[in-house]
């Protein structure tokens, strides 16, 4: 028995030192807290607003893409989407959208990024969910009910569809908004 605990210990400091180079940290936006995220996690880097031309020009600009890594003062990934939004003095705005139709290996100095975003895993889930149990509680559920025929609607066919689907939008419809995107600032070491 002591020897599975041992051998258990073992694959455990293994793996922590094998994975461990794989992970950066980040501190989260507003807050003294760190948060690690793994090589190829999709983030968003969005950059501090570049002031241009006597300060009457402005470009906003955020990338999409995987990480890659981090050394003390850059942000390695590879980009996917690009945007950019130039704000001119005679009031146009112009904006731009680049997708690469491979990983775009690119580097960004950390001076220069404002923040950087990424959705947790279950964000896609939830959405999913909610979005599944409004559009039965408000489309499927009455149409099920409603008989074209007689002309009539069946409240006790409505119940059994639309009572499951509004508990889930009531379990669901709160985690959308709670688990958003987190924003991260990067930790230079």
């Amino acid at each position: 028995m002591k020897h599975i605990f041992f051998v258990v210990g073992l694959i455990f400091v293994f793996n922590t030192l094998l994975f461990a180079q794989n992970t950066f940290q980040f501190q989260r936006d507003n807050s003294s807290r760190t948060t690690t995220l793994k090589t190829g996690k999709e983030i968003t880097v969005t950059f501090k607003p570049i002031v241009e031309n006597g300060k009457t020009d402005t470009v906003s600009k955020s990338v999409i893409g995987l990480l890659s890594s981090t050394t003390n003062s850059q942000l390695h990934m590879f980009a996917t989407t690009e945007y950019a939004k130039y704000v001119f003095s005679q009031d146009s705005i112009l904006e731009t959208y680049r997708k690469y139709s491979y990983d775009y290996p690119v580097s960004y100095d950390a001076n220069t990024i404002a923040y950087i975003s990424y959705a947790p895993k279950v964000r896609p889930a939830i959405e999913m969910a909610t979005f599944a149990s409004v559009i039965t509680l408000a489309v499927i559920a009455p149409i099920y009910a409603f008989n074209l025929k007689e002309r009539n609607f069946n409240s006790d066919a409505y119940i059994s569809i639309a009572a499951p689907a509004a508990v889930a939008t009531i379990i669901t419809l709160p985690l959308y908004y709670k688990i958003e995107e987190r924003k991260l600032q990067f930790l230079q070491k």
